[in-house]
C-alpha cells in the first residue's frame, strides 16, 4: 500500500511508514497487554492506539473529559504496563478521537451504540440518574461548553434521540434537562450514532492554509532539486512543465508560486544561472 501511495500519489510519503509502525507497534503492544491480563476481564475490551504527535495531525489538547473511575483504573493499568517496556516515555491521553460501544437496554429491544467516547461518558451518566441538567452534566464530565453542547446535541437532538430533552428543540442550552430515551427504536441491532463537528474558526482556517502552503513550498523545492539533479540543466518553460508535471498528482501549483521556488533555490545555491542564457538553470552538486 505505502509503495502504490508514493508510486502513484506523493513520492515524499515517508511519514506513512512512520504511521504504519505506529499502528503495528500499537497492535503488538495491545495484544500482549490483554495477554497479561485475567480472563473475562474488563479491561480486556480496552483498545488503545499509540501514535506519534509528530507523525500524525493531532493537536494538543488543554481541556478534556473526565472519565468515569473504572475507566480511569483500565487507563492506568495500561500506562503502567506501557511504562514497563518504554521508561521515559509520557502518554497524553487524547479522548476526543475515542470511541466505544454501549449495550443499552430500550423498552423494545437492546442495542449495542457505537459512539464517541464523548457521547459514551454523557450517556453512562444515566445510568445512576433518570434525568440531568446540563449543568449537572458539566460539573460530572467538566467537558469544554462547545464539545459538550454539540454532544447533547448529537444524542438528544438528531436523528437518533436516545436521549430527550426539555424543552425540544434543535440547539441545547444552560437551562436544558434530559432524559434517557427508553422509548428509542432502531431496526438495526447495531446503531451509529454520529458526533457533530464543531465548525472551523476564521482562525483555525488561516491557520490551516498556512500549513498547507509551507507543506506544499517544500514539496515544490523537493521536487524542483529532483528533477535539476537528474536533468543538470533546463530552461525555465522546461522545469517549470517538468515540476507541474511531477506534483499533479498531490496539488496544481501556481506558476507563480514556482516562480518563487525557483528564485529561492538560486538564493540558497541549489541551482544558478546559466551566465550566457539567465532563462537556463544549472544544478549546482
Amino acid at each position: 500500500m505505502l509503495k502504490k501511495l508514493k508510486e502513484k500519489y506523493d513520492p515524499e510519503f515517508g511519514m506513512g511508514d512512520h504511521m504504519f509502525n505506529d499502528l503495528a507497534l500499537s497492535r503488538d503492544l495491545l495484544y500482549e497487554h490483554r495477554s497479561r491480563l485475567p480472563e473475562g476481564s474488563p479491561q480486556r475490551n480496552l483498545s488503545v492506539m499509540v501514535l506519534q504527535r509528530s507523525h500524525w495531525p493531532f493537536a494538543s489538547r488543554k481541556k478534556d473529559v473526565d472519565l468515569p473511575l473504572w475507566m480511569q483504573s483500565a487507563l492506568a493499568a495500561y500506562v503502567e504496563f506501557y511504562k514497563s517496556k518504554h521508561q521515559g516515555r509520557k502518554l497524553d491521553w487524547d479522548h476526543s478521537i475515542g470511541t466505544a460501544t454501549l449495550k443499552s437496554r430500550f423498552s423494545s429491544a437492546t442495542k449495542d451504540l457505537t459512539v464517541s467516547l464523548y457521547q459514551a461518558v454523557v450517556l453512562l451518566l444515566f445510568n445512576e440518574s433518570v434525568e440531568l441538567g446540563y449543568k449537572q452534566i458539566m460539573e460530572a464530565t467538566r467537558m469544554d461548553e462547545g464539545e459538550l453542547k454539540r454532544t447533547l446535541q448529537s444524542l438528544a437532538c438528531a436523528n437518533k434521540k436516545v436521549l430527550r430533552k426539555q424543552p425540544v428543540g434543535k440547539d441545547v442550552n444552560e437551562t436544558d434537562v434530559f432524559y434517557f430515551n427508553s422509548e428509542f427504536t432502531d431496526p438495526r441491532a447495531k446503531v451509529h450514532i454520529n458526533s457533530i463537528q464543531a465548525k472551523e474558526t476564521p482562525e483555525e482556517s488561516t491557520r490551516t492554509q498556512s500549513h498547507i502552503d509551507s507543506d506544499r513550498k517544500h514539496y515544490l523545492d523537493a521536487a524542483i532539486v529532483r528533477i535539476m539533479k537528474a536533468k543538470k540543466e533546463l530552461t525555465y518553460e522546461q522545469l517549470k512543465t517538468q515540476t507541474i508535471e511531477a506534483v499533479k498528482n498531490h496539488f496544481v501549483p501556481e506558476v507563480s508560486v514556482i516562480k518563487l521556488r525557483i528564485a529561492g533555490l538560486v538564493e540558497q545555491e541549489y541551482l544558478r544561472r546559466d551566465e550566457h542564457d539567465m532563462n537556463r538553470y544549472i544544478y549546482v552538486a
